[in-house]
């Protein structure tokens, strides 16, 4: 009995390592999203948390730091075994196959302001006659009532900017009225610049939440990866990445 036994966690090993090529993990990641992604020579908050929950479940995680079209193209072509922050809508629209596990952390999305300016923000729509700054490819998780990002487009009014790092500047050097950014992301950056972001700012909560998706080729591997997502929050690993990055940890 416990010969069969062996054969058969033997024959399962076998048959797992020819699911996705053997034990080690291929992940598309951006090239670099400070404190997520790639960060002052750091693999980033995002790149940990995934890397040590496969960790907890016996598996190795190689990170492939990509432009977004080649992360797809890498993907598609099953170079890639998993790719991250790929939203429900983004995954339609690319036509991507695979399915989507728990989320590894979310993007607390906010409207950030020099507090001086005092302006008065209460719905979307009030942002519609100020000057935004948005990250690149942000137009696609606005909401699409209140706010008008076409039309403030056409005005002359909302532009995206890949570089995080510039866009605060563009912000505290009075070149916009209004940033849309990640809370940790500004944090991180506005330490980052130092005396050259001492302006107090205020925060205005206008834009929901959004969820950083793991879409994965193979459903096995997305269940060892629900699996050791759940076992690192329980046992506090987790949250100790975020305070290695000087960041508040998520629930």
């Amino acid at each position: 009995m416990k010969t069969a036994r062996i054969k058969l966690a033997a024959l399962l090993l076998l048959w797992l390592a020819n699911a996705w090529g053997g034990d080690v993990v291929k992940v598309g990641f951006p090239e670099s999203i400070p404190p997520w992604v790639n960060v002052d020579k750091r693999p980033g908050i995002a790149v940990e948390l995934l890397v040590e929950a496969l960790r907890s479940e016996g598996l190795t995680v190689t990170p492939v730091f990509y432009p977004f079209t080649r992360r797809v193209s890498a993907y598609r072509r099953g170079e890639l075994d998993a790719l991250y922050d790929v939203s429900p809508s983004l995954q339609h629209e690319y036509q991507l196959p695979g399915s989507a596990g728990r989320p590894l952390h979310s993007f607390d999305n906010v409207v950030v302001a020099l507090q001086r300016r005092q302006l008065q923000l209460e719905t979307l729509q009030d942002l519609q006659p100020l000057r935004v700054v948005a990250w690149d490819g942000a137009q696609a998780d606005i909401p699409n009532s209140g706010y008008d990002s076409v039309l403030a487009i056409a005005n002359g009014n909302y532009s995206e900017i890949a570089d995080q790092v510039s866009q605060l500047r563009t912000l505290y050097l009075g070149r916009c009225d209004v940033i849309f950014t990640d809370r940790l992301i500004f944090e991180w950056n506005r330490r980052k610049l130092g005396k050259q972001a001492q302006l107090a700012v205020a925060f205005y909560p206008l834009l929901p939440p959004k969820e950083a998706d793991v879409l994965w080729h193979d459903a096995t591997l997305r269940q060892h990866y629900d699996a050791g997502l759940r076992r690192i929050k329980q046992d506090g690993r987790y949250d100790a990445i975020f305070r290695r990055y000087q960041s508040e940890p998520q629930p």
